[in-house]
């Protein structure tokens, strides 16, 4: 009897948990999309544009544009390309090192020629500055984020746009995204003028610098500097001899059609001189933005060596040292030498002669100091050109070419190099007249530094027994 009681049960028990079971199944089955659920690994374009983090993550993934291949660091590297090194890994580099290009077979290039990868991130550029130029397509209510997002985008822009003019020549400019349409026509496109991508590329650099100001981003993303480098550059390409039409006309002599792509290839109207003429302001602005961040220093201290090369390139003399500046006062210290400035008076100390020689300052001394860098004496009597990036103390530096106007100056050239990550000089190169050349290579900068106003003058008291000599 008790063991039919304990049966009974368990079929109880058992058809209840059928019932529970067929009831969740017809609630599950009622419910038709359980199965669309939301990706976790991607985001509809409203989601993006109403999050801040997805937008600084859309647009951090534009900067792909400036993939390892686009700048040479590839397993093969640029010396393969040149006679520095010999790489026959693949035909392409074989025939660059057999000079073997030709017009059908260009050898290897970097993707920053593609035209396919090129419009790819113009198309994510031009999403970017739509959605964050409306505020009725986003949701981001930080102004100062929304404009460093768009000044971004807008520089990604415009260096694709420069990349396909070096490459191409005038391009179909596309500022805005296209959505899908089955007309082919829609996506048809007249091919630019050359100048008309000029100013398209400096209108996107000049909008990008106003909004992203001395606005300092992390690593690796753009600065005010890459910016105005970026402009420097195109505008110095658009003021070439390779893109005046009466300049072009008389070296190409060879192409039949030459007028009828002129519009593609160079300017067809204005003057080549005003063009030189913007180039130097945009290549100057760099300048001016280390001239500005010093002169928004109370002081700073820097390390610094001079190498001494003859007409013949071999090092005759290097010289180390440090300075202190405090405004347009000056402290520099040498091996066996003291050189200081209160901006009125120059002290130069020997100290093997134990002897001091006194001279009145004067502002357009032609010696360029390791001081003297870091002042805006380029203001006046010079031309300027930008003249590309390069590796200075490892460090990645744009490089403004200054030439004297004023032909009486003992030096031909000078070339200063500014460190892009924080808009400080980082070196420097003169070339005299004589055939002799200097380099500077300055380290350890030090903004702010302790520099007391007796740290500028020469006070006689700490140097015993030293002779002056008064040349004023």
């Amino acid at each position: 009897m008790n063991f039919k009681i304990f049966e009974m049960k368990i079929l109880i028990k058992n058809k209840a948990l059928c019932v529970f079971g067929i009831l969740l199944l017809s609630f599950v089955a009622c419910k038709k999309d359980f199965l669309d659920v939301n990706p976790r690994n991607s985001f509809t374009d409203e989601t993006v544009w109403q999050d801040p983090v997805l937008a600084e993550k859309f647009v951090s993934d534009i900067y792909n544009v400036f993939e390892a291949s686009n700048s040479g660091f590839t397993e093969q590297m640029q010396a393969s390309a040149t006679d520095e090194a010999l790489w026959n890994h693949t035909d392409a580099f074989l025939l660059l090192n057999t000079g073997a290009i030709n017009g059908a077979n260009e050898g290897w290039g970097g993707t920053s020629r593609w035209w396919e990868r090129m419009y790819t991130y113009i198309r994510f550029s031009n999403i970017a500055i739509e959605r964050l130029g409306d505020d009725t397509k986003n949701s981001i209510s930080d102004k100062g984020s929304k404009d460093r997002l768009l000044a971004q985008a807008l520089f990604i822009r415009a260096y694709c746009y420069h990349q396909l003019l070096r490459y191409y020549g005038g391009v179909p400019l596309i500022t805005s995204s296209y959505a899908y349409s089955v007309d082919p026509g829609v996506y048809e496109k007249k091919r630019g003028t050359y100048e008309e991508c000029i100013n398209q590329i400096i209108k996107d650099c000049d909008e990008a610098y106003k909004r992203l100001g001395d606005a300092k981003l992390e690593k690796g993303r753009i600065n005010s500097l890459t910016i105005l480098a970026l402009k420097s550059r195109t505008l110095i390409y658009a003021a070439s001899d390779l893109h005046d039409r009466d300049k072009l006309t008389s070296k190409v002599t060879d192409l039949n059609d030459l007028s009828a792509k002129m519009p593609l290839l160079a300017y067809t109207t204005g003057s080549q001189q005003d063009r030189y003429r913007l180039a130097q302001v945009a290549a100057k602005a760099v300048l001016d933005a280390v001239s500005k961040k010093v002169n928004g220093l109370k002081s700073l201290k820097a390390n610094f060596a001079l190498h001494l090369s003859g007409a013949n390139g071999k090092v005759k003399d290097t010289k180390k040292g440090s300075f202190v500046m405090k405004g347009q006062k000056y402290h520099v210290t040498l091996a066996g030498q003291e050189i200081i400035c209160d901006n009125k008076t120059v002290w130069t100390y020997m100290k093997d002669n134990n002897e001091v020689q006194v001279n009145t300052y004067n502002p357009n001394e032609q010696t360029i100091s390791p001081a003297k860098l870091f002042t805006n004496f380029y203001d006046k009597e010079y031309a300027y050109k930008y003249i590309g990036t390069r590796s200075v103390g490892g460090k990645n530096c744009d490089i403004v070419e200054l030439t004297p106007t004023n032909k009486s100056k003992q030096f031909s050239k000078i070339e200063l190099a500014v460190d892009k990550a924080n808009s400080t000089l980082v070196g420097g190169n003169v070339w005299e007249k004589n055939g002799n050349k200097y380099q500077y290579e300055v380290s350890g900068f030090t903004p702010n530094a302790p520099a007391a106003d007796n740290l500028f003058t020469f006070d006689p008291k700490k140097y015993p027994g030293v002779e002056v000599v008064d040349m004023r």
